[in-house]
């Protein structure tokens, strides 16, 4: 599904901003690959990195093949793990406690997020963006 929207999006419209202050499509599309990279790069290396910077990007392409780069490493990682790390306890930076469940169920909802909002940027930026569970 986001892949269709991604697909989808006017590409000449990746810095449209609805409102001057709010993340650009591009920016959104950065984040949710950036987001995903550090916290699965945290739990994998046990090591969180704050100072993971986004590669520099410029067209939507590029951001598009970022955030594959990224998903195809997280779901490298999430095949080699047993059944029963999937409870693993991993403490963040801020001594939040989750499971490695609980990243992925997370990431799904935040890449549902970052979808919808690309999906109302999308129309307003006059694109033919597909409805979200369905054409």
């Amino acid at each position: 599904m986001t892949k269709k929207v991604l697909e989808r999006f006017p590409k000449d419209k990746a810095d449209f901003r609805p409102r001057p202050y709010w993340n650009s499509p591009l920016q959104l599309l950065i984040s949710l690959g950036l987001t995903e990279q550090k916290v699965r790069k945290g739990i994998e290396e046990s090591q969180w990195d704050a100072e993971i910077l986004p590669p520099l990007i410029t067209h939507w392409e590029e951001a598009i093949h970022y955030c594959e780069e990224v998903r195809n490493a997280t779901l490298a990682f999430a095949e080699r793990l047993e059944e029963q790390q999937w409870g693993t306890p991993v403490q963040s930076p801020k001594g939040k406690q989750f499971t490695l469940m609980d990243f992925f169920f997370d990431l799904g909802e935040f890449e549902a997020y970052i979808r919808g909002q690309l999906i109302v940027y999308g129309r307003l930026a006059g694109g033919h963006i597909p409805e979200p569970y369905g054409d």
